[in-house]
């Protein structure tokens, strides 16, 4: 009876560990929307599929002050087949993009710093980029958000960071690696 008991509490805290989200490792995850993603998650970061409405969220880690926010990163697969990125399409939309991010800044009362321009990359064999971002300021906290297309496995995904500028250096550079760690099957 007694052992029975052991065995029992061993199986209960192996299902709550296995429930409790990823942290700190390589992982691959199922997206509800379709599609199988792994990416390598920083010690101290939290993976939360299925957050407030996204497919897949990767938080930083925590911090002492909430107003100070954490680090996110998001996984959203499109559903769009694509067997690469046309770059004529993507310079075309980055006027409508800026146009759009200057608007939503205005309408939430902060103002644009500054915008990064379009960048292609390849980040592994068969995983192609193209990204553009910027950085924004409300109500004296300043953000740098970055959105990210890509094509892998010949579907288009669409990841998107957003940081805040006192974070600094080494979260930009955690949050770089965990991008570019992105694989799909």
């Amino acid at each position: 009876m007694r052992n029975s008991f052991a065995r029992a509490c061993v199986l209960s805290a192996i299902l709550i560990a296995a429930s409790l989200p990823a942290s700190g490792s390589d992982r691959r995850f199922e997206l509800r929307e379709g599609g199988r993603v792994t990416l390598d998650i920083p010690e101290g970061w939290l993976a939360a599929p299925d957050y407030l409405g996204m497919p897949l969220v990767i938080l930083g880690p925590e911090v002492s002050d909430p107003a100070e926010g954490r680090p996110a990163i998001s996984v959203t697969p499109t559903g769009k087949k694509l067997a690469s990125l046309a770059p004529v399409e993507l310079e075309k939309s980055q006027k409508e993009y800026q146009d759009g991010r200057r608007a939503w800044v205005a309408r939430s009362q902060g103002s644009v710093v500054d915008f990064k321009p379009l960048k292609r990359e390849e980040w592994a064999p068969g995983i192609e980029s193209s990204s553009i971002g910027y950085r924004y300021r409300i109500a004296s906290r300043e953000f740098e958000e970055t959105a990210y297309y890509v094509v892998c496995g010949g579907e288009l995904y669409h990841l998107k960071s957003l940081t805040r500028e006192k974070q600094g250096r080494a979260i930009a550079s955690q949050v770089e690696r965990t991008l570019r760690s992105f694989r799909c099957k």
